[in-house]
């Protein structure tokens, strides 16, 4: 029998890494494939072009509160209006097509998301001895989404996304989420996350074990909850698991 009935993941930079293709490209694809008919003209450099995203970011409001769905879509329209017309669309054109522009740019990104090269074997291998699978993931309401452009969403039980479950890490609802619905005990229970904060003191506050996937982080000058395990990869997981 494993040691942990259940194994609770992460998603972002644990699962799989945060949007692979750089921005400038996923802008540039947005603009040549889906919206040709705007005729925009971007800045020729990487550089110029993420200055200027950032820019219509923090005019748009960034960055949004993890609980609110809705609040991920205002802000996406917003940001898109804001970046038309740095791009020279007129005001009245931008507000047409902003809302549409912000979701072809998500969408964009979503389908160009790949996991991390261990990731789909690793969870094979914690299927075949046995553990029940979750994702617990700070997230913006389109993470099943997001799974399922990757081939993963099928792989788990439940997914956890903050912006839906209206709870973040590392509050205790998120996880709480998890465990009634897979009917676990938290000491029946692996969390395996990136980030100290959220994922190990999230899950170590409700007796939850944690593995720490450091991924190079540096160790945490005052750590209130230690974690069970460090790992460096994913790979190492079913050892850990038994």
């Amino acid at each position: 029998m494993p040691r942990y009935r259940a194994v609770f993941l992460d998603f972002g930079n644990t699962l799989a890494p945060e949007n692979p293709v750089p921005l400038p490209a996923r802008l540039r694809r947005t603009c040549a494939e889906r919206f040709p008919g705007l005729r925009l003209s971007l800045p020729d450099e990487d550089a110029a072009l993420q200055r200027l995203h950032r820019s219509c970011s923090e005019r748009a409001g960034w960055p949004v509160h993890p609980e609110t769905n809705e609040g991920y879509e205002a802000f996406y329209t917003r940001w898109a209006r804001a970046l038309l017309e740095a791009l020279g669309l007129p005001a009245g054109e931008s507000e047409q097509v902003a809302a549409e522009f912000g979701e072809a740019f998500r969408d964009l990104s979503d389908s160009t998301r790949v996991p991390y090269p261990d990731c789909v074997e690793t969870l094979d291998r914690l299927a075949r001895a046995g553990c029940r699978l979750a994702v617990i993931s700070n997230n913006d309401g389109r993470l099943l989404r997001r799974m399922t452009y990757m081939g993963l969403a099928g792989r788990f039980e439940l997914i956890a996304d903050s912006s839906i479950v209206r709870s973040s890490k590392p509050d205790a609802g998120i996880f709480m989420r998890g465990l009634e619905g897979l009917g676990v005990a938290p000491a029946e229970v692996l969390h395996v996350g990136d980030l100290y904060g959220p994922d190990v003191i999230g899950a170590g506050r409700l007796g939850i074990d944690a593995a720490w996937l450091r991924r190079g982080d540096p160790e945490p000058a005052e750590p209130s909850h230690a974690p069970k395990y460090v790992i460096e990869q994913l790979a190492e997981l079913p050892a850990l698991v038994g």
